[in-house]
Order: C-alpha cells, then structure tokens, then sequence
C-alpha cells in the first residue's frame, strides 16, 4: 500500500510537469515503452534491479540508452526512480500517471475480455456501448480468455460487468443453491 502511494505521488508530480510542458501523450508513450522493455526484456530489468550493480553504471545505461531520445521529463524520473534504488515503481507510476490522465481528461479505462478475438465493429459496439452507458469516453484494451465459455467480460474502475457463459452458470448454480436451502 506505500508503495502504491508513493508511485502516485511521483505519477502526480510527472503528470503536472507533463502537463504543463503540453507533453502528456509524449511521456506516456515512452513510460509504456519502458515498461514493454523492463517487462520483455530479462537482462535490462536485472540490470537495473541488481544489487550488485552501482547506481553509477545503473544511471550511465539509462543515458547512453535513452539520452536524447525519450523527454526530459521521463529520462528524469526514470533516473530518480533509479537513484532511489526504485525501478519497480516505473510500472505503477506508468498506471498511476494513465489514470491521472484519464481523470484529467473525463475518460475512462476499461479492459473487455472475450471468448474469442472480437472484430473492430464489434470492439466499437462494446466500446460505444460502454461510453453511453458511463456518459464519458471509453478507453478499450482487449484480451482474451477461452474459460469464460462465450460472451464478455468488461472491468472499469472498481467494477466488473460479467456477461460471460462462465458467470452465468456461477449465478445459476448460486441461485439453485439458495432455492434448496431455503426449502430445506
């Protein structure tokens, strides 16, 4: 839980920088590159999380990797997060700092699970459903899970609406179990 206020707290402070320098979209990208190299890329991120390694040569990679290639903004705090011997904290100040945006921007995430690949007219019809429903716009990311036996799953925020197969037959086994028990 400290952790997560504190990767929120560096987010806030990069997301008003971010702001304020018109370069929101710019930071974000490149924290999602980040991550996609920590999270791919096994060698890096052991680097970087190495006990055994200075912060010196830690912070030299990071600038012969990144140096006038990403924002000022993201270089300085992937460089912090670095000298605070923090850089698993990239990941949850990237979340963090989606979110602000998000909220900044009266929008809102939601992750749809599906059966199966769903096409870009059904990811639209999802996707326009939702925005009418939430009366703000929807910010789709997609996956798939073959368990949820059909239909879709839609998690935003705090909630999760469940149409899936899957879901269906937990409610009806639930409220089969109620019946009997209220009979018995």
């Amino acid at each position: 839980m400290a952790e997560e206020r504190v990767s929120r707290v560096y987010a806030s402070a990069l997301f008003n920088a971010a702001k304020q320098a018109k370069a929101v979209a710019q930071v974000e990208s490149e924290l999602d590159t980040i991550q996609k190299l920590l999270d791919t890329d096994d060698s890096f991120r052991n680097f970087l999380v190495s006990p055994k390694r200075s912060e010196e040569e830690k912070l030299s990679l990071v600038d012969k990797v990144f140096g006038g290639k990403i924002h000022d903004l993201t270089h300085g705090i992937f460089k912090l997060m670095l000298g605070k011997r923090r850089p698993a904290e990239i990941p949850l100040i990237r979340k963090d700092f989606v979110d602000l945006r998000l909220a900044d921007e009266q929008n809102l995430s939601a992750h749809v699970t599906s059966t199966t690949d769903l096409s870009a007219d059904e990811k639209k019809r999802i996707t326009d459903a939702l925005s009418k429903r939430m009366g703000k716009k929807i910010e789709a990311t997609f996956s798939t899970d073959s368990s949820l036996g059909g239909g879709v799953r839609v998690a935003y925020g705090d909630f999760i609406l469940d149409g899936s197969v899957q879901a269906s037959f937990s409610r009806l086994k639930d409220s089969l179990r109620h019946d009997a028990l209220k009979q018995a």
